[in-house]
């Protein structure tokens, strides 16, 4: 089971429900962005039910998995880049933010 969410509702969850620093958050946006979760599932996509969670209750998410299993459907449709072209714009701003020294060199070092 792989649950999928808009990059910028997830983004919009994690900032109002979690307490993560938003180097995490965009963290998080970005790979769901790029689908990779989804791309690493790809060898098993035969036996993956993907469901898109965006805009939908509990209810409406419990439903649609449940048809998925009766129905048996699988595979690995979602991609958010194909499917909203403009992400482009949000995932240039994310990485503008991210302090990618931090992640290169550890513990915010820099080389200068």
């Amino acid at each position: 089971m792989l649950l999928r969410v808009h990059p910028l509702e997830l983004c919009k969850r994690l900032e109002n429900a979690r307490n993560w620093p938003p180097d995490k958050i965009i963290e998080n946006c970005l790979a769901e962005a790029f689908n990779e979760v989804a791309n690493e599932l790809l060898d098993y996509e035969h036996s993956v039910i993907e469901v898109d969670t965006t805009g939908k209750g509990a209810r409406q998410v419990v439903e649609e998995i449940t048809e998925d299993l009766i129905e048996w459907r699988t595979g690995i449709n979602v991609d958010w880049l194909e499917m909203d072209p403009s992400l482009i714009d949000y995932i240039s701003k994310w990485i503008e933010r991210l302090d990618f020294d931090k992640y290169r060199f550890g513990y915010g070092g820099r080389l200068d």
